[in-house]
């Protein structure tokens, strides 16, 4: 039996127990009884032990809705392991599930993606390379993000960039997504662990 067929029938019963105890209740002020003031103070007692039952089962059903949202994380994912193709799907998922349409512009050599959400348009370029020259990118969004009419463009990196690199990104005003926030966002959008 659910709890919430066990709910149903405590409520159940407590309104037919109710219900007597009115009538007696009536019964014994009509005749004057001396009893009254115990059968008042018994349902009291009732009321109060049901109620509480009710909360408890309140509580446990909270429990086991909060038990079915937790999401089983996928572990020992490299990103070493990625191809370029497995790589921009993963960055697709990633993005639609943080509920962007994304639109891949990427030509070879090229990992464009163009996001769209609230009339915003960003633009989008990823690299899991570790030699590849981050300036030259950091350029190449920038020139993309205005050609596409883009809000902001994004550059999302696992490798090490240099001082001049974060530099020339801010004053370009493209945002920085390194492997740690990458991480981060895979985990919470995608339940997925990522080295």
């Amino acid at each position: 039996m659910t709890n919430k067929k066990i709910t149903q029938t405590i409520i159940f019963f407590s309104c037919i127990f109710w219900g007597l105890t009115f009538l007696y209740l009536v019964f014994l002020w009509a005749t004057k009884n001396q009893y009254l003031w115990y059968a008042l103070i018994y349902g009291v007692v009732f009321s109060a032990v049901v109620a509480l039952i009710l909360i408890a089962f309140k509580i446990k059903e909270k429990k086991d809705e909060n038990v079915k949202d937790v999401k089983l994380i996928k572990k020992d994912l490299k990103f070493s392991s990625l191809n370029y193709n497995r790589f921009e799907n993963l960055m697709i998922r990633l993005f639609g599930t943080m509920g962007y349409i994304v639109e891949d512009i990427g030509e070879e050599g090229n990992n464009g993606l163009i996001l769209y959400k609230n009339k915003k348009k960003i633009f989008v370029e990823f690299d899991k390379e570790e030699s590849i020259e981050k300036e030259a990118i950091i350029k190449n969004i920038a020139k993309e993000s205005k050609k596409n009419n883009c809000k902001k463009g994004i550059f999302i990196f696992i490798s090490d960039i240099s001082n001049e690199s974060k530099k020339q990104a801010k004053e370009s005003d493209i945002e920085l997504v390194d492997k740690k926030y990458l991480r981060e966002l895979l985990l919470s959008y995608l339940a997925e662990d990522w080295q």
